[in-house]
């Protein structure tokens, strides 16, 4: 698994939320801050659940990086799967 990998998936993910209107997803995934997607608990919970099945992983959303980018999230969520 690679970060670019989760990064697509997440990208996939967030598309399919309602997230910030403000915010173009196509955008360089280093400078997209992931709490500029205002994203409300359900969403959050929705997109970690995702996450968890399509990487065989356990995310505790309580600890997601909401002030990190996008790049950085993909980042926390590879270390996990190690």
């Amino acid at each position: 698994m690679t970060v670019e990998k989760i990064l697509l998936q997440l990208l996939e993910e967030l598309k399919e939320l309602e997230v910030n209107p403000q915010i173009n997803l196509d955008d360089d995934p280093n400078t997209v801050i992931f709490a500029d997607l205002q994203l409300d608990s359900l969403d959050i919970l929705s997109l970690a659940m995702q996450l968890e099945d399509a990487f065989n992983i356990e995310i505790d959303i309580n600890d997601l990086p909401r002030d990190e980018s996008l790049r950085a999230l993909s980042e926390h969520l590879l270390k996990l799967s190690d």
